[in-house]
């Protein structure tokens, strides 16, 4: 009984320490959009680090490290027209025209790992026995359900998050999107930068 209790905190350690992460969706039309800018009939809000904001700090992390930006954006458009993404109008930044990653592109860069939990399926290799007055009293295999718990559990957890990332991503996909006149649209946009660069839009010359 002792063994058990001095390894049950060593356990907690490890599990709340390496555990996978459920998403926390962006929301981007509850986002509190610190930045506006209006510019060739078409108001622009943004924010950046939605990611981290919300809490998905794995997913933030891989932002980080693979040098993207996932940007939480609201377009108005002011004109008594019809605007394409893509199509009539486009992102910049100063004078550079940017390309969106695709929503797979950007799961595919952020996504928690899965493999990376199937380590603790080592753990069912080992031997539990529970002791009393320092006598064996029970061989009991508890551990293959203690780790073998701990990785399908965090595996479902990431492939789940993982997926509710491309949902949202899918969802407020806005290339090649129509903006009706006066219209506003949310969405969110991934682009290739490591640095908060400012986002403009301008009409596309024709």
């Amino acid at each position: 009984m002792k063994r058990l209790k001095f390894l049950f905190p060593l356990f907690v350690i490890i599990f709340l320490s390496s555990c996978a992460m459920y998403y926390r969706p962006i929301m981007p039309q509850k986002t509190n959009y610190n930045v506006k800018e209006l510019q060739n009939g078409v108001e622009i809000s943004y924010r950046y680090d939605v990611l981290r904001e919300r809490g998905n700090k794995k997913m933030s992390k891989r932002e980080e490290a693979n040098g993207i930006k996932i940007v939480s954006v609201k377009l108005t458009n002011t004109t008594d027209s019809v605007l394409q993404i893509g199509t009539d109008i486009e992102f910049y930044t100063g004078i550079t025209s940017l390309n969106l990653l695709e929503p797979e592109q950007t799961k595919k860069l952020v996504k928690q790992s899965i493999i990376g939990y199937a380590p603790y399926f080592i753990g069912v290799l080992g031997k539990s026995n529970i002791t009393y007055n320092g006598q064996t009293v029970s061989s009991f295999p508890f551990h293959w359900f203690l780790w073998g718990g701990i990785a399908v559990g965090n595996m479902l957890v990431a492939n789940a998050a993982n997926n509710n990332l491309l949902k949202e991503l899918q969802i407020y996909n806005i290339t090649n999107k129509e903006i009706g006149a006066h219209e506003t649209v949310y969405g969110i946009i991934s682009i290739r930068e490591s640095s908060y660069i400012p986002l403009t839009v301008r009409k596309i010359i024709k």
